[in-house]
């Protein structure tokens, strides 16, 4: 990280991604749980409780969820130009308490305009 801030300057977006395994139907999927991801209904969803305890006794299929997810995030945001030219990024994962998984990102966009003007305006 110092090298990229002595080199990009000061990054202008810090973001935290914290993907809900435990809602996540993807995830449910990849643990195993019978669904069409085309089509899930709420009432295939079981409860709460059972979906954590599924998640957490299938931690290789929540990483895949993870992984999956923020791929395709950081290929949206990152790759396919929403925030503009991107100079640099880096994040590191973490896990919460339960085992879950989280990103925190720092974003060096490519803009001319500095924190100081953005104030002003």
């Amino acid at each position: 990280i110092h090298a990229l801030i002595f080199y990009q300057g000061l990054p202008r977006i810090f973001l935290t991604l914290n993907p809900a395994d435990i809602h996540s139907p993807v995830a449910l999927f990849f643990a195993g749980v019978k669904l069409d991801l085309d089509n899930v209904q709420a009432e295939q969803l079981i409860d709460t409780y059972r979906r954590a305890e599924i998640i957490a006794s299938y931690p290789a299929a929540t990483a895949k969820f993870f992984h999956t997810l923020i791929s395709n995030i950081l290929d949206t945001m990152i790759i396919g130009g929403v925030l503009g030219p991107v100079k640099a990024y880096f994040g590191t994962v973490e896990s919460q308490g339960r085992g879950s998984l989280h990103l925190h990102l720092l974003i060096w966009l490519d803009i001319k305009i500095k924190p100081t003007d953005m104030k002003e305006k």
